[in-house]
């Protein structure tokens, strides 16, 4: 199965290839191949580029292995997307983990862990001098807050990013920045926006 799921070519296809092994073998109580495939889905993810899609990935991961009763997870996948933070530079893509983290945390029922991520998250989003960056920050923060069941916050975030893009943006950033924010409100739902 292993060599199977190394023919997937798409990366996200074959780390859930390799999540359901190593679930399979959770069932079998094979803890040594369960390692040897959380092994494999953490080099897997280590081989993409965007960080935020390795955090979405470890989150996604690490719950699922939860469900099965692996050890130590969530926290480790939690533990591992907190570790991608300490070399990354750009505030705007550590918004973006940080949010994701924060919901998380919602998730697993730790709100004061959550909200503190969130606090950090909007911290980073506002320290992006280039108000085109610093809109995109926050129109991508938004889902995370839909997702720690806070439609209110995450509404008016991407309406706020709408007013500010109008107003204070030439023509070519504010396409770029209306496409991020018509993505956050498809997310959420918000087809009125």
């Amino acid at each position: 199965a292993s060599v199977l799921a190394d023919r997937i070519k798409n990366p996200e296809a074959r780390i859930d290839a390799l999540a359901n092994l190593a679930r399979a073998f959770a069932q079998k109580s094979n803890a040594t191949e369960v390692r040897l495939a959380i092994a494999r889905i953490q080099v897997e993810i280590d081989r993409i580029a965007s960080v935020d899609l390795q955090a979405k990935l470890w989150i996604q991961i690490g719950r699922s292995l939860a469900e099965f009763g692996i050890e130590n997870e969530p926290a480790n996948s939690i533990n591992r997307v907190t570790h991608t933070l300490e070399d990354e530079d750009d505030p705007l893509v550590k918004s973006q983990v940080l949010a994701r983290l924060g919901a998380a945390y919602v998730a697993d029922g730790d709100r004061a862990e959550g909200k503190r991520r969130f606090d950090e998250a909007l911290n980073h989003a506002s320290q992006i001098s280039d108000l085109g960056r610093r809109i995109i920050a926050f129109a991508r923060m938004a889902p995370r807050y839909h997702d720690a069941r806070n439609t209110t916050l995450a509404q008016k975030i991407l309406t706020d990013a709408g007013r500010l893009a109008v107003e204070r943006l030439d023509v070519g950033g504010r396409a770029r920045a209306f496409a991020e924010i018509v993505l956050a409100q498809a997310y959420i739902g918000d087809f009125d926006g």
